[in-house]
């Protein structure tokens, strides 16, 4: 429930006290949650040699980072540990613990944090990275929805600005050069919203 339905120790009680478990009071969860993470590895054992695609990504708990590594078929945890930094050094560390536990990578995906993918480069150079899905969808949908929409207000509003004051020219040689500012802005303006319908409309064909 706390991993897999990212449930509160509040919540975890009510659900154990509607299906009838006792006890189930919040200190007593706390206490057999503690208890269980003493007495697990932070590390997978295994009695053999794996070659595994690492699926590696950082939590945190308050501002320090939980480094963790899984592997994507069976979301199995490999290895998680609260970590100092993120820095290249200490996800090398942290991907030796593995190899120490005869998990061997064939890769890595992971989103573009900079210790993360250079850590990786450095102790893999042989092997491949590639960036997952979700961040590259995030990022474009941002890029898209988010800075492409607003470029295009701005460039509405700047239009509306020029024509507003468009009344207020006293002299011919004005009025003509603020005739010529407003009409640049219309054309930039439809140049903004027409970029943004082209990636909106070819954003959910690339997905």
């Amino acid at each position: 429930m706390r991993l897999e339905g990212n449930c509160s120790l509040q919540n975890i009680s009510n659900i154990l006290e509607t299906l009838g478990c006792r006890p189930c009071s919040v200190g007593y969860i706390s206490e057999r949650l503690k208890e269980y993470a003493q007495k697990l590895s932070n590390t997978l054992e295994t009695d053999s040699i794996k070659f595994v695609l690492f699926l590696s990504d950082e939590l945190f708990s308050g501002s320090q980072p939980i480094l963790i590594t899984i592997e994507p078929q069976s979301a199995a945890i490999l290895r998680i540990e609260l970590a100092k930094d993120r820095t290249a050094d200490t996800w090398k560390s942290h991907w030796n613990v593995l190899e120490e536990n005869q998990f061997y990578t064939l890769g890595l995906v992971s989103d573009r944090g900079k210790g993360l993918v250079e850590g990786f480069k450095e102790a893999f150079p042989d092997r491949p990275y590639y960036p997952d899905l979700f961040h590259e969808i995030r990022d474009l949908a941002k890029a898209i929805l988010v800075d492409l929409e607003k470029a295009a207000y701005k460039a509405i509003g700047y239009e509306d600005e020029c024509y507003r004051v468009l009344d207020s020219a006293r002299s011919d040689r004005v009025l003509n050069k603020r005739i010529e500012t407003y009409e640049e802005a219309v054309e930039a303006t439809n140049q903004a919203i027409q970029l943004y319908e082209d990636y909106l409309y070819l954003y959910p064909l690339q997905i």
